[in-house]
């Protein structure tokens, strides 16, 4: 009885040696996870606060984008960010990259060029094309498309996938080019780009599969939110809604079956309009479909079909 007395006497001591240790290991362990949530709550609420009193069109614009990027940054964690910088340091082959581009700024590219082997630059405004990206490419093999300002970065996915259905290398990462002022699609490229070996598998669980199944929007009128740099969010650029409604009578009608049937996606980042794949995977899909989905993609800026596909690519490729 005694020894019991005196080891629990040594551990009250111990733990008020450490105590503060501890209390901020926890505490830290807490923000890790709660941090980006926070951000994106105190975004939205001031927001709410903006419509209520009625602030000027160009505050609410702001505070609306503010709240759609840090929305999108709720998703990852500080650890995540740690994580993919680690991934990078390690990472020593080259891969090629494409790039769906309108008015962005590419310097965020910088770091990443000495690990590119080719980039595929699709341009859909000539004179901004290659804006903020440096002379030196650090040995990455420039390639530039310009294509008409249509169909969202799905169009010049499906572009490149056509023009090299059958040349595609073993990895490609395929993204957005408005990463400015948006650590969430930031962190989502730096896993894509970063993958070792075969995308992995995630399983996504039946309440988010039925979201994705029953994803539309509505018959009102919906003005398109641009979150990249140089974009003007215009109030006459309202988004072309999908012959079909929802997606999953689209998917059905186009593919032919249920894409999320088997409930994986794949990659780990977890933008869906950002991620990597293969030659092998692509080729799973006759080149016949692409261009099927090339014509859904086209004809107007903003389309609810290239919603549709930013919510698919990972199941396609799973």
């Amino acid at each position: 009885m005694r020894t019991v007395e005196i080891y629990f006497d040594r551990m009250v001591t111990l733990c008020e040696r450490v105590r503060w240790p501890v209390f901020a290991g926890l505490l830290v362990i807490w923000l890790n996870y709660v941090i980006t949530t926070i951000i994106f709550l105190v975004a939205r609420s001031y927001l709410w606060l903006m419509l209520v009193f009625h602030a000027p069109s160009p505050i609410i614009d702001q505070a609306r984008l503010f709240a759609t990027r840090s929305w999108e940054s709720s998703f990852v964690t500080p650890w995540d960010w740690a994580c993919a910088q680690y991934r990078f340091v390690r990472l020593q082959d080259r891969v090629d990259v494409v790039v769906s581009h309108y008015k962005e700024d590419l310097n965020w590219l910088r770091p990443f060029l000495k690990k590119i082997d080719h980039l595929y630059l699709y341009c859909k405004h000539q004179e901004s094309c290659l804006i903020g990206l440096p002379e030196n490419l650090e040995g990455a093999k420039l390639v530039v498309t310009y294509l008409p300002n249509e169909g969202r970065e799905a169009n010049s996915y499906l572009a490149h996938i056509i023009k090299h259905y059958d040349d595609i290398p073993r990895r490609t990462v395929f993204t957005l080019a408005s990463m400015k002022h948006n650590w969430g699609r930031y962190i989502s490229f730096l896993l894509a780009f970063t993958e070792f070996g075969q995308p992995t598998r995630h399983n996504v669980n039946a309440e988010s599969l039925d979201g994705i199944r029953f994803f539309h929007f509505n018959t009102k009128t919906v003005v398109a939110l641009s979150l990249g740099d140089g974009y003007r969010n215009a109030r006459d650029n309202v988004i072309k809604l999908a012959d079909r409604q929802p997606l999953n009578d689209w998917m059905m009608y186009r593919f032919g079956r249920d894409l999320l049937v088997n409930s994986y996606r794949c990659g780990e980042g977890q933008h869906g309009a950002i991620f990597s794949t293969d030659g092998q995977r692509i080729r799973r899909f006759p080149k016949s479909l692409y261009r099927l989905l090339l014509d859904d993609n086209s004809g107007a800026d903003s389309m609810e079909v290239g919603y549709y596909m930013e919510r698919l690519w990972r199941f396609m490729y799973a």
